[in-house]
């Protein structure tokens, strides 16, 4: 048998509404102190003191939403670049010929195309 807990027992992400965030950063912005804004628009000071202090860092007051999901890329950006070089001046290559030639000859070959303006 399973059990759950009632939706009023569950720990639920508290969101605040965004013209209140609005509202708190403007207040913040006028230079009001937490404990004030917490009085006039009913939000805990630690919230306030939590998106001011991602004002200071960020310049929003939620943080960016940096996370990659998935297993790590095979190929860097540089490395994506360079087998794209090498592709565009031969055509086509085998699977077998990209994993074991391109790897050599593209720090030479990416830097002849960038030199002479590809």
């Amino acid at each position: 048998m399973t059990h759950s807990l009632p939706l009023s027992h569950a720990r639920l992400p508290q969101t605040h509404p965004p013209d209140r965030m609005a509202q708190c950063v403007r207040f913040l912005m006028l230079g009001w102190r937490p404990e004030a804004i917490s009085r006039e628009i009913f939000i805990p000071v630690r919230t306030i003191r939590r998106w001011e202090s991602n004002l200071l860092r960020y310049g929003s007051p939620l943080p960016p939403r940096n996370r990659t999901f998935g297993r790590p890329r095979k190929l860097t950006r540089a490395d994506e670049d360079a087998l794209f070089d090498i592709l565009a001046i031969d055509g086509w290559m085998m699977h077998d010929e990209m994993a074991s030639g391109w790897q050599s000859s593209a720090v030479s070959l990416s830097l002849g195309l960038r030199y002479a303006g590809f």
